[in-house]
């Protein structure tokens, strides 16, 4: 794994001494990038692979698809090829922040009935259901919610966006490296149109 990821996960691995009986999903080994943006977790039973951008973000979704996806694909060819491990469930969690200057105002006129609330200081609008991708059975979130970011100017009105994908838990699946790529693809490509559609643009 390590030289085929290595030129992505340069700093220093992490492995934690866990005990026999310690439950499957803590991780036991983790590798991240120097600059701490990219880090994959490996539990006996889930790997993660998490980019989160430091400080305030400044980038696009679609400015990461490629690389992540890329790097995606090299970790899946080694799980499926080289330790022919099974994959029967897949997930794809995307947070994204925005920075209207009313975050509970907006979400309180679009999503909630007029007259319902009066002066709500933090608002948050969660929604789930299920949908069907060529015959995967998924489970869809949505999360807005308003919220405050800490930064070197203090504290910013933010609206938060979550969006988390994955496959059904009480179904089973048989992936191989080309369709969980083609999963993350569909998903990512998925959370970008929906973004232009749910974050503001303020001129």
């Amino acid at each position: 794994m390590n030289e085929k990821v290595k030129h992505v996960f340069d700093g220093e691995p992490i492995l934690f001494p866990i005990p026999t009986d310690a439950p499957p999903e803590i991780p036991r080994i983790i590798l991240t990038s120097r600059d701490q943006k990219y880090r994959c977790n490996f539990a006996l039973d889930r790997l993660n692979l998490l980019y989160t951008e430091q400080g305030k973000p400044n980038k696009e979704l679609n400015d990461l698809r490629e690389q992540y996806l890329a790097l995606l694909r090299r970790i899946a060819e080694v799980v499926k090829g080289e330790w022919k491990a099974d994959v029967f469930r897949l997930g794809f969690v995307v947070r994204s922040l925005a920075f209207p200057s009313d975050p509970v105002g907006l979400i309180k006129n679009t999503f909630i009935r007029e007259g319902a609330l009066k002066t709500p200081r933090q608002l948050e609008v969660h929604v789930l259901d299920r949908m069907t991708w060529d015959k995967l059975e998924i489970n869809r979130w949505y999360r807005l919610s308003s919220a405050e970011i800490a930064g070197a100017t203090g504290e910013s009105k933010a609206l938060s966006v979550l969006f988390d994908f994955n496959t059904i838990p009480e179904k089973r699946y048989d992936f191989g490296a080309d369709s969980i790529i083609a999963f993350y693809d569909r998903a990512s490509a998925y959370v970008s149109e929906s973004l232009k559609t749910l974050f503001p643009i303020e001129k």
